[in-house]
């Protein structure tokens, strides 16, 4: 497939004891679905990341993930680990 670009929208629940747990991830087709996507996850009261990942299939190689968005409260970490996957 060679070189393209990975839209990712990531939104999680959050319990009452304040614990994160991702919901499943959803890809999109351009910057302006995430972010569509992103504001109804987050209407719904979700916190959300949006981030893209750039690379080559053939070969697995990927470029560092970028925030496209962060909509609601996320831990550093929480976003560090879901860019780090």
């Amino acid at each position: 497939m060679g070189q393209h670009t990975l839209l990712a929208v990531q939104s999680f629940t959050v319990n009452e004891w304040n614990e994160y747990t991702p919901d499943g991830l959803v890809t999109a087709t351009s910057p302006s679905d995430a972010l569509r996507i992103a504001a109804r996850a987050h209407d719904g009261g979700k916190p959300v990341l949006v981030y893209s990942r750039t690379g080559d299939d053939k070969v697995g190689v990927y470029d560092e993930a970028r925030v496209i968005a962060r909509v609601g409260e996320i831990p550093n970490d929480l976003v560090e680990a879901c860019l780090a996957a």
